[in-house]
């Protein structure tokens, strides 16, 4: 049997060892966190530029395109057809990688019938095409699939204009990105013919 001398030197040393491995424990824990705080900070601030990015090329087109809408009459088709239109944007989303999982909760919706104000030049150019909004909502945790949707829309053989673009930024990496995007799709005014 041990003395008690020794007996409290060896219950005073354990729990000196025990409080030293928590304290490197959390030492360990803590580097650990910040390091992966740091990272996720670095992918907001990249994912922050990145969407700056897709915002200032939208802002660029969509003043482009204006001016240039006459001169772009070839890629308007003749007839209009809803189910076209739907299964076109559909067929765009699948190609960039937005399908129908729960997760990305994808929708399109036509509007056959958008009016514009006044001071607009689209009201202007109402009279002589057909102008159907469509617009787009889905989730993403990709900014790629936003980029790569309008891309697929600007270089598509049909004319489509890009009316607004809006999203939220994600708390962080895992986050989904909400993503409304609105655009312009232009056909021919149908003839009606009198008998």
């Amino acid at each position: 049997m041990l003395s008690r001398k020794t007996s409290d030197i060896l219950f005073y040393g354990i729990i000196i060892g025990i409080i030293g491995i928590i304290f490197l424990i959390r030492f360990m824990l803590l580097s650990s966190l910040d390091n992966r705080i740091s990272q996720v900070e670095n992918q907001n601030q990249i994912l922050q530029m990145q969407i700056t990015n897709v915002r200032t090329i939208v802002e660029d087109n969509k003043n482009q395109q204006l001016n240039n809408i006459y001169q772009m009459y070839e890629q308007i088709p003749a007839e209009y057809s809803r189910d076209s239109l739907n299964f076109y944007v559909l067929a765009k989303l699948e190609q960039v990688g937005v399908s129908e999982d729960l997760i990305m909760t994808r929708k399109v919706s036509i509007n056959e019938n958008k009016t514009f104000e006044s001071t607009s030049d689209f009201r202007e150019i109402n009279t002589y095409f057909k102008i159907v909004e469509v617009n787009v909502t889905f989730s993403t945790t990709d900014i790629n699939n936003i980029i790569d949707f309008i891309d697929e829309i600007y270089e598509s053989e049909q004319l489509f204009i890009i009316d607004s673009l809006e999203y939220s930024a994600p708390a962080d990496e895992f986050s989904s990105i909400p993503v409304t995007i609105s655009f312009l799709a232009f056909y021919e005014l149908e003839v009606e013919s009198t008998s």
